[in-house]
């Protein structure tokens, strides 16, 4: 370990083969006005997580197990530098699994197909727990960890996507013994072939932060949306654990799914965590379709709802305001 006066004020970046977990208390102690950086990399039953929480006490920057070069790179450069990352991604995750986070990626994709025919737009499903598909298909995360770990993903791969209501969509992995396998470099060389192969990409990013794409996805994606149910203090956990990766509360738009009358409102939920409120979903029942049924009224209210995030990415014009009698 170097000398704290060679140290100073720069980056110390450190793994746990350098300094045990009992060493990073001392870290903070022997360099008080450095920048520190903890890589953990053993993968294991013991998990991750004591680390990380040991470094958040310390006030130490944290890299998990299984962050690849490329990840790292972009990791430090949302830490110290200017991101350039795809601008036409739209991530989607989830509070909780099972709050329906397929269902509303696949319902904006298909709202955002109808505003831009013209354009291509992809679902790519990223959850490495829940393919988010039933039936058979010829492409998923599985069937692509080859092409992704080589770094072999083409954008005419991208042609064997299911075709649905106006967008195509990539299921996400079938295989669950694989889930861990998954890596950030992987997610990355994902993200950059599907924004060359679509206009406009929608990722469903799932519900669980262990997962390399989902810690990639909050990172990378340029909107970033949060479905949750009416309940406050699983959507306060996970705001809070954004914004150890950067990303404050009011970067992220919140959706509220299967929304009854007496539950808590959007609007409440958002000034809670401090998020920008998005869309209701109201419940809708035992929908066995992929694409959420909805009525004309709430389909252009959807619509109405992502044209700003098209017009941020540049995919089109601003739309004013339309004015009339009430």
């Amino acid at each position: 370990m170097p000398e704290p006066e060679t140290v100073r004020e720069n980056a110390l970046f450190v793994t746990d083969r350098d300094l045990d977990l009992a060493g990073i208390d001392r870290l903070r102690e022997t360099y008080p006005n450095a920048e520190l950086i903890y890589a953990y990399t053993r993968r294991g039953v013991s998990g991750w997580h004591t680390a990380a929480a040991l470094c958040a006490k310390h006030g130490v920057r944290f890299v998990r197990p299984g962050v690849g070069r490329d990840a790292l790179l972009d990791l430090l450069d949302s830490w110290y530098g200017e991101t350039d990352r795809p601008g036409n991604v739209i991530g989607v995750f989830g509070t909780l699994p099972g709050v329906g986070v397929t269902r509303i990626a696949a319902t904006i994709a298909a709202q955002i197909a109808a505003q831009i025919a013209a354009k291509k737009v992809l679902l790519i499903g990223c959850n490495v727990y829940n393919p988010g598909w039933d039936g058979e298909t010829v492409v998923s995360l599985d069937r692509w960890k080859q092409r992704l770990t080589s770094r072999m993903l083409r954008t005419e791969d991208f042609e064997q996507a299911l075709k649905m209501n106006g967008f195509s969509y990539v299921p996400g992995n079938f295989d669950p013994l694989s889930a861990l396998d998954f890596t950030e470099d992987e997610a990355a060389h994902l993200m950059e072939a599907a924004s060359k192969a679509g206009d406009v990409v929608v990722a469903d990013f799932g519900s669980i932060p262990e997962s390399a794409f989902w810690y990639y996805g909050m990172q990378s994606a340029a909107i970033r949306i949060f479905v949750t149910q009416p309940e406050l203090k699983r959507l306060a956990v996970m705001t809070k654990l954004a914004e150890k990766l950067g990303i404050g509360p009011g970067h992220l738009f919140l959706i509220a799914n299967r929304v009854q009358p007496e539950d808590m409102t959007l609007k409440t939920l958002a000034e809670a965590c401090g998020a920008q409120p998005f869309f209701s979903f109201p419940y809708k029942g035992n929908v066995r379709d992929f694409v959420l049924p909805l009525v004309k009224r709430e389909q252009e209210q959807v619509q109405d709802a992502v044209g700003p995030f098209l017009a941020a990415m540049g995919i089109q014009e601003p739309v004013a305001r339309k004015k009339g009698w009430f």
